[in-house]
């Protein structure tokens, strides 16, 4: 039986998931409450008890003697102290042998942990034993709740002015901030790169904008709070990473392709199963246009871990062809032949040399590979490529160094050889008949038409596609520079 940790993350359903949420947000509320929480605050869940955690309250040595006046100026002490407080006048103190007894009626939790610390530390005490109740009564609570209320407003109202210039001070620093991403001649010094260029602005204006958080809570003495939100920050980007890891991967591996480019702009190259030539390089993609004019996007993630093939880096390109000759012709004079037909070819380069090799002995015939290299920046490498097959074929038959088509021997039993020889015989005129060449006639084209077929058949180099391409790649920008490294 399979386990569910051995399922993929999509296998295993929404349970997984909500486990993963409640994660997430039990490292936020740690994060979040921890700075906040006190340790005599904590209340056990089930039965709303106080729980006391080790190692958190103090120990005192206790005395061997118990004296009534002790008690009693212990609990006229914590009487003094509670009456001038004014969420503790309701509490009722007993002492005996140095326990200390609250009880009485309190409007909040908060009320009660501070009675419970304050008769701990008087000298002498040895337990407190917290009888103290919250008040229920629904006037008295809703008094208290408007006493807050307006005690709270009354603060903000005295708050505003700093609030004012607190806001001020965030606001003038977002501005300079947009203002600072105005200079371009300044980044530009650190790296010729635009897409680091960039990098740079944005890091420049996120810790602008801190500065000015920062000095803003400065002025409300509310630096503390700095160190929550840069928690909660950092848990809301962990959990934003999760959600986003494949675009962040991508952006990484944007950031590591235009530091050290394998390509640029308008070079051939071919990735994994896709070919063409390059458009642009964004934050996210490679965009590839294919010889039949078709936009491929690939993930830069893929790009960086890919094994490219670049046929633009080098200028200079060999290509390959095989020729089949009959086992009776001369291989030195065929590939002699081959070679000078080669090199004779428009758009064939003479260094690195042509070349031509015995590959292999067929049944009927010896194949032969052509090699020639040519100058991709001036000639077009298909059309060269195709220049040099036709002149070898029209060369060969020139020379009488036959092709032959393969041929098959068959063995028919059960019938007459007279009948084998009318096939025979019907199989050779047809075949004679299919090899008689019909006239052509010449077919009218216009001078327009004439140029294209010239144009086709020629070696120059096509530059429709490139056209295509600097249209394409001056819609948007391009990370994509001549000045930064190539690999």
């Amino acid at each position: 039986m399979n386990s569910v940790m051995d399922k993929p993350d999509e296998a295993r359903g929404p349970l997984f998931m909500l486990r993963k949420l409640l994660l997430l947000l039990t490292l936020a509320t740690a994060i979040l409450w921890g700075p906040f929480a006190s340790a005599d605050a904590i209340q056990d869940i089930w039965t709303g008890e106080k729980v006391d955690l080790p190692g958190t309250r103090e120990t005192k040595p206790i005395s061997v003697t118990d004296n009534a006046q002790t008690d009693a100026a212990i609990e006229a002490r914590l009487q003094n102290i509670y009456s001038n407080i004014d969420e503790l006048k309701s509490i009722q103190v007993q002492v005996n042998s140095g326990v200390v007894a609250l009880s009485g009626e309190l409007l909040t939790t908060a009320a009660q942990n501070e009675a419970v610390k304050l008769a701990a530390q008087v000298e002498g005490v040895v337990e407190v034993e917290d009888s103290t109740i919250r008040v229920k009564t629904i006037s008295v609570r809703l008094r208290h709740a408007l006493d807050n209320f307006i005690a709270r407003t009354d603060q903000w109202v005295a708050y505003l002015p700093l609030l004012l210039v607190a806001l001020i001070v965030i606001i003038g620093f977002w501005l300079l901030s947009r203002w600072v991403l105005r200079w371009d001649g300044f980044f530009q010094r650190f790296s010729k790169n635009a897409f680091i260029v960039d990098l740079l602005k944005q890091v420049t204006r996120a810790l602008l904008i801190i500065t000015g958080l920062f000095v803003a809570l400065e002025i409300l003495d509310a630096t503390a709070l700095l160190g929550s939100l840069l928690g909660a920050a950092g848990l809301l980007g962990l959990a934003v990473g999760f959600a986003i890891r494949d675009t962040v991967e991508n952006y990484l591996a944007s950031i590591l392709l235009s530091v050290r480019q394998p390509f640029s702009p308008n070079d051939h190259i071919v990735l994994d199963s896709y070919e063409g030539k390059v458009i642009r390089l964004t934050s996210r993609a490679t965009i590839l246009m294919t010889f039949d004019g078709n936009h491929v996007r690939i993930p830069n993630a893929i790009v960086y871990k890919g094994i490219i093939t670049n046929y633009t880096r080098n200028p200079e390109r060999r290509f390959r062809f095989q020729v089949g000759v009959d086992t009776s012709v001369d291989l030195t004079a065929a590939r002699s032949l081959a070679i000078k037909t080669t090199l004779q070819t428009e758009g064939v380069i003479a260094s690195p040399a042509p070349a031509c090799h015995v590959e292999t002995l067929g049944d009927s015939n010896v194949v032969l590979t052509v090699y020639g290299w040519t100058d991709q920046q001036r000639f077009d490498f298909s059309k060269v490529r195709s220049a040099v097959i036709q002149n070898v074929k029209d060369a060969f038959d020139a020379a009488d160094f036959e092709m032959p088509e393969p041929i098959y021997r068959l063995r028919v039993q059960g019938m007459a050889g007279g009948m084998i020889e009318d096939m025979a015989e019907h199989t050779g005129q047809s075949k004679t008949e299919h090899r008689v060449n019909a006239p052509v006639a010449d077919i009218p084209a216009s001078e327009a038409v004439t140029r294209q077929i010239n144009h086709a058949i020629g070696v120059e180099k096509d530059t429709e596609l490139d056209a295509k391409i600097q249209q394409e790649a001056a819609q948007e920008t391009d990370l994509l520079n001549d000045n930064v490294a190539k690999e």
